[in-house]
């Protein structure tokens, strides 16, 4: 049986893949501190780490990213895997009105990554966010989702999904190391979201195109 040192489980993406990998056989269990980390992981296959930017802050998560990666090559587990982001920085030439801290502290952990130990970096957005920070506005009964997307698409992950994808890497650690992970459970644009809605709830959707300016004086 193979054993699962998770950071994070008590989160919705890590606790969504505690619960599938559980229901499959596999054993897991968390870690809080550096000697607690390491001894643990001594004792382990495989790492998964998943940081909350939120509530450490990026430079924490950013920190505590690459340590652990550090802590896992010295314990010499088998498969390093690390919950990331894209790095939104490159792509906007750093505008601050466009800096994501979240993003780009999971995006330097990435970019740290080396060949001591294989890594598998998983992202996307959550599809539950659609009734979170994503959730529509009400207007006479009609949901308004609001999005700066143009024709573009967001590639939503379900919750559910993570585990199974995670399951995957730890079966096939010749095709997964050091592989980047684009998961999505689907690509859905602005409209595509909408008419989702409006066949689920039975009301009135639509999607607005909104300026980025809008959706940071929002966000």
């Amino acid at each position: 049986m193979k054993t699962i040192l998770v950071i994070g489980a008590t989160g919705a993406q890590g606790g969504a893949i505690v619960r599938y990998l559980s229901s499959i056989g596999h054993s897991a269990s968390s870690g809080y501190d550096t000697d607690a980390f390491l001894s643990t992981a001594s004792n382990t296959d495989y790492v998964l780490v998943n940081t909350d930017g939120f509530t450490l802050g990026e430079q924490a998560e950013t920190y505590w990213g690459i340590r652990l990666f550090e802590l896992a090559a010295r314990a010499g587990v088998k498969h390093f895997i690390y919950s990331g982001l894209d790095s939104v920085g490159p792509k906007s030439n750093y505008d601050p009105d466009l800096y994501c801290g979240h993003y780009q502290g999971k995006a330097r952990v990435q970019g740290s990554s080396t060949s001591i130990l294989p890594d598998t970096i998983l992202s996307g957005p959550y599809m539950e966010l659609l009734s979170a920070v994503l959730s529509p506005a009400n207007e006479d009964r009609s949901l308004i989702f609001q999005f700066p997307l143009d024709d573009g698409s967001i590639p939503f992950i379900h919750l559910e999904d993570f585990g199974k994808y995670i399951n995957w890497a730890l079966k096939n650690p010749d095709k997964s190391s050091s592989l980047d992970f684009g998961i999505a459970t689907v690509q859905a644009t602005g409209d595509q979201v909408a008419k989702a809605w409006k066949a689920v709830t039975g009301r009135p959707s639509q999607f607005i195109n909104v300026p980025i300016e809008a959706w940071n004086s929002m966000a």
